[in-house]
């Protein structure tokens, strides 16, 4: 599920408020950066493409839960796919199409502000770029599309990557849901995103 910052005025944001969305939106521009300039020096697998498309289907497709800033899909199955087929690069642009796209149907009842947009899609893009890097660095293995490896040497650490991107892509938003509302982050964290953890896993 997409996990997002909810209504966010401008006149109300307070200075730290701007301070944290500059920071994790220069801290996306440089992963999403990175990630196509490795991408483009070095392409993946043209089937990576399924997946994009896979995704933006998936993502097309969302269930409102009332009273959370967030939205739920099955689009984490092939954000997943794409970190243990094709590495970080083709993880990180999944997950920003996955984001941009759920975003467009959203915008089609109320557009959101560019500044929302962008924090959502940084978060996202921030959370499973460290995720995924998280991932490789502790199991010491390739991306699968290069080399094979068992499904019993690669689960336990499955849920490792699905708990690192959780926790991050949630405190993330729930740091600015609690700075715009002067309130506990972790509160925030607890009572809107704990439960969303099961559609991670």
């Amino acid at each position: 599920g997409l996990i997002q910052a909810g209504n966010m005025s401008s006149t109300d944001l307070s200075g730290a408020s701007r301070l944290y969305i500059s920071v994790v939106v220069a801290a996306g521009v440089c992963v999403v950066l990175g990630s196509l300039n490795v991408l483009l020096r070095a392409p993946v697998d043209p089937n990576w493409l399924v997946l994009a498309v896979l995704t933006l289907l998936s993502g097309s497709f969302t269930v409102r839960i009332p009273g959370i800033p967030a939205r739920l899909s099955v689009s984490e199955t092939f954000v997943f796919s794409a970190a243990l087929l094709y590495g970080p690069p083709a993880a990180t642009m999944i997950v920003v199409l996955d984001t941009l796209v759920i975003s467009f149907w959203l915008g089609r009842q109320s557009s959101p502000p560019w500044y929302r947009l962008a924090f959502n899609t940084a978060a996202a893009a921030v959370a499973i770029w460290v995720a995924t890097h998280v991932f490789y660095f502790f199991t010491d293995i390739q991306p699968l599309s290069v080399a094979h490896s068992s499904i019993v040497r690669l689960l336990p650490w499955l849920f490792l990557l699905a708990t690192v991107y959780f926790l991050l892509n949630s405190s993330l938003v729930a740091i600015v849901v609690g700075l715009n509302k002067r309130r506990s982050p972790l509160i925030v964290w607890r009572q809107s995103f704990l439960w969303l953890s099961l559609n991670y896993f």
